[in-house]
């Protein structure tokens, strides 16, 4: 990843995590989120999808794939990663771009890949580039097979999230959360799609699962789960972003989101000092069973 697009956060936490504040109350830096006036601004604006310049990712081809089947708040266009700094100072445009922020937590550093969505400005970087609703996709230690065949929903979460932050006039990360979570009791009327792997060992069957969540719930493979966002259909399923690599510890972070359209009905997260500790826990399902 160039380091022009590395976005170093004191405490940063997910700001731009579209709606995070959750249960981290740290003092955050060097973040510009979008008034109400920036969101307005942002329909007039084209979006400029930056190429992603690491030798073998795929990420371009997803993404590009993602926007031309549903992208429809803006104009857009595909720009090379190279071009985003002399064009990133245009009020005229928007941009799509992967970056990696960081963050202290625990006195460990934390890194992660988070796709941005930001307003063109006369800032002197990323950092000052006011945010519309950026989306963590993974730790960056993480392969990026682990959420490339999220990208449809992903696309479709940025701008349902943009359409939410102009609807409600939301200007707070708290308030954008407490929207998210009040749609938990509607995850029990409709089809939940989950990976065996991203539930907790504790919970981890349809046996267990119904004991305490007696709904709707399927557990499928990944490449069943990527063909049902890719044809955009009406389940929810689970972006999981986690510390996976052996030896990683951190926050667990769960958003359950819907193939259809990209609403969040649930956002909630857990310390995890093992792998084995990843995923949906009982605590979640019996939020959902409420």
């Amino acid at each position: 990843m160039n380091k022009l697009l590395k976005m170093c956060y004191k405490n940063y936490c997910f700001i731009v995590l579209l709606f995070i504040c959750l249960s981290v109350t740290n003092t955050f830096s060097q973040v510009s989120i979008a008034t109400p006036e920036q969101v307005e601004k942002f329909y007039k604006t084209t979006t400029c999808i930056v190429k992603d310049s690491k030798p073998f990712s795929f990420l371009n081809a997803y993404l590009k794939d993602a926007v031309e089947n549903s992208w429809k708040v803006t104009k857009y266009k595909i720009i090379e990663e190279n071009d985003f700094e002399s064009l990133r100072q245009r009020t005229d445009l928007s941009f799509i771009i992967l970056s990696e922020a960081e963050y202290t937590e625990h006195k460990q550093l934390v890194k992660l890949d988070v796709l941005n969505i930001v307003l063109g400005n006369k800032g002197k970087g990323l950092d000052d580039m006011p945010d519309l609703g950026s989306v963590p996709l993974a730790y960056t230690d993480n392969d990026e097979i682990s959420y490339l065949y999220k990208i449809p929903a992903i696309v479709k979460l940025i701008q349902y999230q943009i359409n939410v932050i102009k609807q409600n006039k939301i200007s707070s990360p708290q308030e954008l959360m407490d929207y998210h979570n009040k749609w938990n009791k509607e995850i029990k009327s409709k089809e939940l799609w989950l990976l065996e792997g991203e539930i907790s060992p504790e919970i981890n069957t349809l046996e267990k699962i119904r004991k305490i969540y007696p709904y709707n719930v399927k557990i499928k493979s990944k490449d069943e789960l990527e063909e049902a966002i890719k044809a955009g259909k009406d389940i929810l399923f689970l972006h999981l972003v986690a510390p996976f690599e052996e030896g990683q510890t951190g926050k667990c972070w769960k958003f359950i989101i819907s193939a259809l359209d990209g609403k969040v009905y649930y956002v909630d997260n857990h310390d995890v000092k093992d792998p084995k500790e990843n995923g949906l826990i009982q605590k979640d399902f019996k939020k959902f069973a409420q």
